[in-house]
């Protein structure tokens, strides 16, 4: 009987009158009863009566159940994974699983099994929980995971198969040069190359701290801004990938001198004649000079000119 057929809250007599409105009759005594259920799924009654030879009924027993023979649907999730490049990604092998429902209720599903591609089904199901875990296997890669639901009727669902790549390693570096490998700098705009695979985003900055740098998307050409004070200045460059894995910090120095050298003072060119101007006869004649300062100069450039022209 359809509960809906008597009322909600329901008694022994409703059910008695039940019978005796649908003009249902005692059939013979059988300790078992065996009948196909009818109409559709939802809250159903079971209800007898017995009646003796001299005529006598006893009270209507019944007792309440639920039907329902459809198969549950679901589909399974990972709350904690990327999405890249049509991936679901982890850096973790502690695997969060969600279930999803399509057409039914959390509360009206009872079990799971949740087990990796390359094992055997388990045998019996664990108590349903919307969210599970699962331990991803070493070495990282691509795992298979499996799931399978029975709801309270007994139902079971078709297996689910889902993939998730299992990516613990940072990126891997493998060159990084700074204002192109000089070690001096006059601007404080200075070029970064780097060669670096599996990359997503890059962090530059003055500091070894991972909590204050500020994180763009990887190029292997970049431009940084020098602080601006002239000297000595440590740059920290730093990577990572979909799943945030770190790379430690590469350390760079640059110094940046804004400030020209001292003029040359003290010129000499030998061999020389000096009257009221210098003569040399040596076509590869040697010019010296002092600078103050004690500056470190690592370049020059000597023009000499005869007459209007530099020769």
């Amino acid at each position: 009987i359809s509960a809906s057929e008597i009322k909600t809250d329901y008694t022994a007599q409703d059910i008695e009158n039940y019978f005796e409105q649908k003009n249902i009759g005692f059939d013979n005594f059988s300790g078992e009863f065996s009948e196909p259920i009818s109409g559709q799924i939802g809250k159903k009654i079971f209800a007898i009566q017995l009646k003796d030879e001299g005529g006598n009924k006893s009270e209507v027993y019944f007792r309440e159940f639920g039907y329902d023979n459809i198969v549950p649907e679901i589909d399974i999730g990972f709350p904690d994974a990327v999405r890249h490049n049509n991936l679901d990604i982890v850096s973790a092998n502690l695997l969060n699983i969600k279930v999803s429902p399509i057409n039914k209720s959390l509360n009206e599903l009872s079990g799971i099994k949740i087990y990796l591609s390359n094992e055997s089904e388990p045998v019996s199901f664990q108590p349903f929980s919307e969210y599970s875990r699962i331990i991803l296997p070493s070495p990282d890669g691509e795992k298979g995971i499996r799931v399978k639901v029975r709801d309270l009727a007994g139902n079971t669902s078709q297996t689910i198969t889902k993939s998730v790549v299992l990516d613990t390693t940072p990126p891997a570096v493998f060159s990084v040069v700074v204002n192109d490998g000089r070690e001096y700098t006059k601007s404080r705009s200075v070029n970064i190359v780097s060669n670096v695979s599996d990359a997503h985003e890059m962090a530059i900055s003055n500091l070894p701290d991972q909590s204050l740098v500020k994180w763009v998307k990887y190029q292997e050409i970049v431009n940084y801004e020098l602080p601006d004070a002239d000297g000595r200045h440590e740059i920290y460059i730093t990577f990572r990938d979909v799943t945030k894995n770190l790379t430690p910090f590469v350390a760079k120095t640059v110094v940046l001198d804004r400030s020209p050298p001292n003029a040359p003072q003290n010129i000499l060119i030998s061999p020389s004649r000096i009257s009221d101007k210098i003569y040399t006869p040596s076509a590869t004649p040697s010019i010296t000079w002092s600078v103050d300062g004690g500056e470190l100069i690592d370049y020059c450039e000597v023009v000499v000119k005869s007459g209007d022209d530099v020769v």
